[in-house]
């Protein structure tokens, strides 16, 4: 996994050094001062600069502290870079913050030069001490604030590429308006985690009485026990039950999507005219089993009888959570059941595996950066403002 963190602690100078590039066509260079990055001059230019420290994967982050971020000039900003072309070419994936009464934060994109916002917000008030993390997995962008999910958005016009920094100052205002300190960045990494213990399952069985519903589902989805063991929704019901999860890793930071995993069947008999309908649902909540860490999946139709069927769906992470929440997430099985004509004699879901696959940044430690600094986590408040603009 790779992974590399700057704090910039050296002397003053008029580009971020040797394991840095600029020479992006049309846009400044990144300049160090008193241990920081700053824009080289406040005239609307955005400064950019990628990192070749490393050769991220295609699945990758970035984050930057935000050491000040102040003035009252509408859109100087501070982001990062996310699959960038080496320079010249104009060719990434932009998570930013701005400032002034039209700031907030955005995702866009720049591809060969040609520039478009894919998604923005308003909301936020930018601050010194914020951290702005981005990071893409497959063709989903996202941008978190302070360990909080902000933006997510869907492309799939860069495949890969380097992470680096941007900083850009409005004319008029003073290029200490904007400081950026501790730039981290790499690979995603993922975990794989599964059924631990029993959360509410009122209304559920489980083949034979004993053990704990977590302990029939556990087994790995892609190759699963089939009906050896299995728990089942009620019949002709709506109805859900949560099962706690495994703990993450000891390096788990903050985690930015979830592929949650289930294989399923139909368990139906005495269908009058036209059979019943069971879809399920899966969803990530934490262990008071109403708090959201992830959106609810799309819909599983669940149809087949005859055999399990593989669902994996993908989920977005909403709100703030920390490894203590995710280390107590529980996972959320919730069987949707609609007449179709008149009612069965049954209709219910079977559950034979489950699973969660985890994307998260990781933490990353100072003995694999190039530079010694104190690290920032990021604070927990959040200051709310309006409006939005974007990059010239």
């Amino acid at each position: 996994m790779a992974t590399t963190i700057d704090s910039f602690t050296r002397a003053d100078d008029t580009d971020l050094g040797t394991t840095w590039d600029a020479g992006y066509t049309g846009f400044g260079v990144v300049h160090l001062n008193t241990n920081a990055a700053r824009a080289s001059a406040a005239n609307g230019t955005d400064c950019v600069e990628s990192s070749t420290a490393i050769t991220p994967a295609n699945d990758q982050f970035a984050q930057i502290t935000l050491t000040t971020m102040t003035g009252t000039l509408d859109l100087s900003s501070a982001g990062v870079i996310l699959r960038a072309a080496d320079p010249a070419t104009v060719t990434w994936y932009w998570v930013y913050a701005e400032t002034g009464t039209a700031g907030g934060s955005a995702i866009a994109k720049e591809s060969g030069g040609s520039f478009s916002i894919l998604t923005s917000e308003g909301a936020v008030t930018w601050a010194a001490g914020d951290v702005l993390v981005g990071a893409v997995r497959g063709s989903v962008v996202m941008a978190f604030r302070n360990g909080t999910a902000l933006l997510t958005t869907t492309d799939s016009g860069i495949a890969s590429g380097r992470v680096g920094l941007s900083i850009k100052v409005q004319s008029g205002g003073s290029v200490a308006n904007v400081i950026v300190d501790t730039f981290k960045a790499g690979d995603l990494s993922t975990t794989t985690i599964r059924p631990l213990a029993d959360g509410t399952t009122t209304g559920w069985t489980r083949v034979a009485a004993s053990g704990t519903f977590a302990a029939k589902i556990v087994d790995d989805p892609d190759a699963n026990d089939g009906d050896t063991s299995y728990v089942m929704a009620p019949n002709l019901t709506d109805s859900s039950m949560w099962v706690t999860l495994d703990a993450t890793p000891s390096d788990f930071e903050l985690g930015v999507a979830a592929d949650l995993k289930a294989s399923a069947k139909k368990v139906e008999a005495g269908v009058v005219t036209g059979a019943d309908l069971t879809n399920l649902f899966l969803q990530l909540e934490r262990t008071d089993e109403s708090t959201d860490i992830t959106a609810e999946s799309t819909v599983c139709n669940v149809t087949v009888t005859a055999s399990y069927t593989l669902f994996t769906r993908t989920v977005a992470v909403s709100g703030t959570h920390t490894k203590t929440n995710w280390d107590a997430a529980r996972l959320k099985l919730r069987q949707d059941y609609t007449l179709t004509g008149m009612v069965d004699t049954t209709a219910q879901i079977r559950v034979t595996a489950a699973e969660v696959i985890v994307a998260y940044v990781p933490i990353v430690s100072e003995a694999v950066g190039r530079t010694s600094k104190n690290t920032h986590p990021w604070p927990l408040g959040i200051n709310l403002g309006m409006g939005i603009g974007m990059p010239a």
